[in-house]
């Protein structure tokens, strides 16, 4: 198999963070509960045999900062794959929404070059990775999965009360408000619980 075509990345929303204690090094432990969501980057993937990573489609700021691209290196330098990939998204998720649309264009570049360079990495390798490009990517990567303890963040998984589908709001300054509702399986199965032991900001 030389392609894998409409991946989707989902996002995902905070339903709560709460801040549950203080380290020595001036971070703090958080605790959050993910949820994936019906809003969804689009990621097409092609083998390429000269070892090249080619990052195409809608790029946001710096490409050498772009976590899809981050994570097709990460896993070709750890692996010592010779194959390459051409990797085009189409952003649907906003930048800078906390929605972590970037996160998941990583997960799921993981995961598909797992696939299509017949590496066949376990799932908590591939979180252990995940882990060094941020403290979202290991959730978006589990899809549904319970995870091993990555660095410095401990993941369960969370089953939901109900299996009902809430609408859910999601806004941004100077935008129109719009709905983002939970897709058919994710309420109830795909919850994720985070103990986040550090943030990425002082206080």
């Amino acid at each position: 198999m030389r392609f894998a075509l409409g991946l989707q990345a989902p996002a995902k929303l905070n339903l709560f963070l709460h801040v549950i204690g203080r380290r020595d090094d001036g971070y703090h432990e958080l605790q959050s509960v993910f949820v994936p969501i019906d809003l969804a980057d689009t990621i097409d993937l092609e083998i390429r045999d000269d070892g090249v990573l080619q990052r195409d489609g809608d790029i946001v700021g710096d490409l050498d900062r772009d976590l899809a691209l981050r994570a097709a290196r990460g896993l070709q330098a750890a692996s010592g794959s010779r194959l390459g990939a051409i990797i085009s998204i189409a952003k649907r998720i906003p930048a800078g929404s906390g929605l972590g649309g970037g996160s998941s264009d990583a997960a799921a570049t993981l995961l598909a070059l797992n696939r299509l360079w017949r590496l066949d990495w376990p799932r908590a390798r591939l979180a252990d990775l995940a882990a060094t490009l941020g403290a979202d990517v290991p959730f978006s990567s589990a899809r549904g999965r319970p995870l091993s303890p990555a660095k410095a963040t401990v993941w369960r998984r969370w089953m939901c009360p109900g299996r009902q589908r809430p609408p859910l709001i999601s806004t941004r300054p100077g935008s129109r408000p719009r709905a983002a509702p939970f897709g058919p399986s994710f309420c109830g199965r795909k919850c994720m619980f985070q103990r986040q032991k550090y943030s990425t900001h002082r206080v």
